[in-house]
């Protein structure tokens, strides 16, 4: 027989994952993190915000002109005594450059919010639990950027208008933000296509550039999940409990493994033969 998994399955997100092991350092170590470590930290995210606004201000010239590349006309505008026309000759060399700039956006981007990160832990820890108190020091520190007005004010309250607009404002940023990122992908795509039909040096020499972007829109892509992405952790909450319920009654410990099995064995005959006993996630009443 298959041993039993006795654990559930949690997902986190990597970031708050990085948050609770700062807030754990912090608490064992509260005077070494004090208000200099923080403004520490915000100076060092104002550097970094300085460097990502001017990797995106060199990006994107030559976005523009691999854009311009793509449309049939003739421009006379020059930048940096390059023109869309000469632009096209040079695509394979812009398109490595504006590559490796991604990936160093990237890395800032994470960067950022790992410095984010720690500041939210900070004020997690500073304000006690007081959400209001935590948005407001999130204004203050920089981890906020906006604030929404109360529902109720003493006696008074909004109405379903004040949710719709909030609703309308969400859906369109969120249209706003599919769009571009489904624009984005179609001028990489079509970019990448030009590149390899026609070619501004040899076929090799394309495909090499091409291998090459695609590592590193990889590259940026994992850097982005890791920042903001999630993962399943195993959770041993319950497998705790009824530890712990087996050191006061033993019997009732016992009746609990027992509804587990019988749990099991109610399931179909082909999904007992491939998945084992689980830990559910919520215990059963014995």
């Amino acid at each position: 027989m298959r041993k039993p998994r006795m654990h559930t399955w949690v997902w986190w997100r990597f970031s708050t994952m990085r948050r609770e092991r700062f807030k754990d350092v912090l608490r064992k170590n509260v005077a070494t993190f004090d208000k200099d470590y923080i403004e520490a930290i915000q100076k060092r995210r104002a550097a970094a915000f300085s460097i990502g606004w001017k990797l995106i201000a060199v990006q994107l010239p030559i976005l523009t002109f691999l854009v311009l590349s793509l449309i049939p006309i003739q421009a006379s505008v020059t930048l940096f005594g390059v023109s869309p026309g000469t632009s096209k000759n040079l695509r394979e060399v812009l398109v490595v450059i504006s590559a490796l700039l991604g990936v160093c956006s990237s890395g800032i981007n994470h960067h950022v919010e790992n410095l984010n990160e720690v500041i939210a832990a900070y004020i997690e820890r500073r304000s006690k639990g007081d959400k209001e108190v935590a948005e407001y020091l999130g204004m203050a520190l920089g981890t906020n950027y906006w604030l929404l007005p109360a529902v109720k004010y003493e006696r008074a309250s909004v109405g379903w208008g004040f949710l719709a607009l909030i609703g309308a404002i969400g859906l369109i940023a969120l249209t706003v933000l599919f769009a571009t990122l489904l624009a984005a992908g179609y001028v990489h795509y079509r970019i990448l296509r030009d590149i390899y039909a026609d070619p501004s040096f040899s076929l090799n020499a394309s495909i090499l550039v091409i291998g090459f972007v695609l590592l590193c829109d990889c590259f940026s892509a994992l850097l982005s999940f890791l920042s903001s992405g999630a993962m399943p952790l195993q959770d041993l909450t319950n497998m705790l409990t009824i530890t712990k319920i087996g050191e006061r009654d033993p019997e009732k410990a016992s009746r609990i493994y027992q509804a587990l099995a019988d749990q099991h064995v109610r399931r179909p005959w082909i999904i007992r033969s491939i998945f084992r006993i689980k830990m559910p996630k919520k215990l059963p009443p014995v």
